[in-house]
């Protein structure tokens, strides 16, 4: 049977004004307990470019400087089952979305930037 796997909390300011969303972290994420975890994920230099700053290299220093940026991370699946890492591995009968009508109200007042 394929591994039941369980999603993350939002990292969210209630001043965010773009929201990036995953489709479920990947098995060392979900190790880890961080979102974009696995070392050769291009998620955090590729921020760090964007924004043309370095944040402090712990978890808990980029999720401060995410939200000192006014940006959001999530992911579109609660929990799921699936084998590996791959997206094309989630078992969608097993998916269940996240509740975004949780983010409304931090975000209703700020333009929401979706990024894939």
């Amino acid at each position: 049977m394929k591994p039941f796997l369980v999603g993350f909390e939002p990292i969210i300011a209630l001043d965010a004004k773009i929201l990036i969303l995953g489709s479920m972290p990947s098995t060392i994420s979900i190790n880890l307990q961080q979102y974009y975890g696995h070392p050769r994920n291009a998620f955090w230099p590729i921020m760090n470019a964007l924004l043309n700053d370095n944040p402090d290299q712990s978890y808990s220093g980029r999720k401060n400087w995410l939200m000192r940026n006014n940006i959001a991370v999530w992911d579109v699946l609660q929990h799921c089952q699936r084998t590996g890492s791959l997206d094309a591995n989630i078992n969608f009968t097993t998916a269940k979305t996240n509740d975004f009508t949780r983010l409304y109200s931090p975000l209703r007042q700020n333009s929401c930037r979706l990024k894939f």
